[in-house]
C-alpha cells in the first residue's frame, strides 16, 4: 500500500512532537542564549550609577537603548538578547522576564514619565505576555541621558516583575 504524500507529511510531523516532547531535540523552548549579557561592572562603568536606595530591576541580564522611530526603545530582559532586540519574543522560563518600551520623542529627556497611554510596550514573564500599552500607573523616569548609556527608574507594573533601577546601554549604530 502506498500512502499519500500528506499522510507521510503529517506521520513525520507527529514524530517530531513525539520527539520534542520526549526530549530527544530539546524543543522545549528557544535555547537560552549565549554570552553574558551587558548587565557587568566593566561594561556598567560608562553609566551614571543607581540613586541611592533604587535597587536594579533583579536579574537582567541586558539592558539596551536605541533610537527607534524619533524616540528611544528600551529592551530590558534576563535573556541576553540582542541590541533593539524585542523582548516579548522569546519564551521566558521560572523568574525569567522581559520588557520592551518606546519612548515618544517628546519623553526623550530626563525626568519623570508617565508611560500610560502613549508608549508602546511589550512585556514577557513565564505566565503573562502583553503587547500594546503600559499599565495605568506605570512610570518610566530618565535620570541621566549621556552618549552611552540611559540612567533610570520604573515603576507601576504592579504584580508584574519589573520596577526598578536600570542602566541601559546605547546600541551601537
Amino acid at each position: 500500500m502506498v500512502l499519500p504524500v500528506t499522510t507521510i507529511r503529517l506521520y513525520r510531523l507527529q514524530a517530531a512532537a513525539l520527539a520534542c516532547c520526549a526530549g530527544l531535540w530539546g524543543c522545549d523552548g528557544e535555547p537560552e542564549p549565549d554570552g553574558p549579557g551587558n548587565q557587568d561592572r566593566t561594561t556598567l562603568a560608562m553609566c551614571a550609577p543607581l540613586p541611592d536606595g533604587l535597587e536594579p530591576i533583579p536579574g537582567l541580564s541586558v539592558a539596551h537603548v536605541t533610537e527607534r522611530f524619533g524616540g528611544l526603545y528600551f529592551t530590558l530582559s534576563s535573556r541576553a538578547l540582542a541590541c533593539g532586540e524585542a523582548a516579548a519574543q522569546h519564551p521566558y522560563r521560572g523568574d525569567g522576564r522581559g520588557l520592551s518600551i518606546g519612548l515618544l520623542a517628546e519623553d526623550a529627556e530626563e525626568g519623570l514619565h508617565s508611560l500610560a497611554g502613549r508608549t508602546h510596550i511589550e512585556y514577557e514573564t513565564p505566565t503573562n505576555n502583553s503587547v500594546g500599552l503600559a499599565p495605568a500607573d506605570a512610570t518610566i523616569e530618565l535620570f541621566e541621558i549621556s552618549e552611552d548609556c540611559i540612567t533610570g527608574s520604573i515603576s507601576g507594573f504592579g504584580d508584574r516583575p519589573f520596577d526598578g533601577g536600570f542602566q541601559a546601554v546605547r546600541c551601537s549604530t
